[in-house]
Formats: structure tokens, sequence, C-alpha cells
């Protein structure tokens, strides 16, 4: 009980070099889904209920994304593609599985 009314140390912050790899390796995953989808950028940013240069920087790795605007994307795409959690993003299977 050494910690008793002491705050948490913090975790340190992401190593940024490794942080933006995994943003333009995100948006990767995200332009294939798209397109297997047959979709435009203008087309899923419109029904995902975002602008089409907000959704593009994401696909360059450019912007981080709320978990409401992921949530929106898989839905608008139709599945799970464990950008949030489950078994793809564990495998860094976009489809989840055979």
């Amino acid at each position: 009980m050494a910690n008793v009314g002491r705050m948490p140390i913090p975790a340190p912050p992401p190593d940024r070099a490794r942080l933006d790899e995994q943003r333009v390796a995100f948006g990767d995953r995200l332009r294939s889904a798209r397109g297997r989808a047959g979709l435009t950028q203008e087309q899923l940013a419109l029904r995902a209920g975002m602008d089409r240069s907000q959704y593009s920087e994401l696909e360059r790795g450019q912007r981080d994304a709320r978990l409401s605007t992921l949530l929106r994307i898989e839905s608008v795409l139709g599945a799970e593609l464990g950008f949030v959690g489950g078994p793809a993003a564990a495998t860094g299977d976009v489809d989840g599985g055979p």
C-alpha cells in the first residue's frame, strides 16, 4: 500500500515513429476494405457522416480516428474489420479470418 493517496504514474507516450507506422498501416487496411466494398472515398465518407477530406486523411495515416468514427465506418462497410478489437485486430487479418 505504498501508493496510497498518490497519483499513478502515467504510461510513457508512444514512440512517435511507431505511432506513425501504425497510422499508415491502419490507413492501408482501411483503403483495402473500402476497395473490396466497391466504394469511393466520397461514398464511404458520406455514408459514415464525415467529410471526404477527413476520411482521406485517415487512409493516408495523417489523422487519428475516434472510436465512434471507426464504428460508423465498420457499419458502412457491413463487417467487423477488427479496427476496434476482436480477432482481426489480434491477427492483423482485415476480414477476421477465412
